[in-house]
């Protein structure tokens, strides 16, 4: 069903086409070096517009060990969270683009009878990725049986925690 949710979001929806646009938008905000935090969240973003069913964007921190938070650079942090703020008027202008698209193709896909089914895997991947889009900083594309493994650990590391 997945694999199907993708077709349908590539072919009457032009998923691909957005791909490479964020694609793009990304490789142009990390060549400025201020904007790497915002590029680098928005290739993840291209990345997870690939395969919207089969995978998902996640927080950075929600993925990485107590090791890798220690080992993280505080620079780095501060930087993303500062840009974080910088990025929230673009975020708001970019959502609203999103939006507009996504119903644009939605509602043309509703014009027949027999494209209103394919128009429910264009209003999924909208309702999965305005978050991101408002705020692509320290954002991680990951595939779905990997984000699922992840969350069962640390329910189980919890769950011995508490025992």
């Amino acid at each position: 069903m997945r694999t199907l949710g993708n077709i349908i979001w590539h072919f009457p929806c032009m998923g691909f086409a957005s791909a490479i646009g964020i694609a793009i938008g990304g490789i142009f905000w990390c060549c400025t070096v201020v904007g790497a935090p915002i590029g680098l969240g928005l290739l993840q973003y291209a990345k997870f517009l690939i395969a919207p069913f089969d995978h998902k964007m996640v927080d950075k921190s929600v993925i990485q060990t107590d090791l890798q938070k220690e080992l993280a650079n505080p620079l780095w942090e501060t930087w993303s969270t500062v840009v974080k703020f910088c990025w929230l008027p673009f975020g708001i202008v970019a959502v609203c683009i999103l939006v507009v698209q996504m119903c644009f193709s939605a509602l043309a896909l509703c014009v027949t009878i027999v494209g209103i089914p394919l128009a429910v895997p264009v209003f999924m991947v909208l309702a999965k990725s305005l978050g991101v889009v408002l705020n692509p900083v320290n954002k991680v594309c990951v595939h779905n049986f990997q984000y699922d493994q992840i969350m069962r650990e640390k329910k189980t590391a919890a769950y011995d925690v508490n025992s």
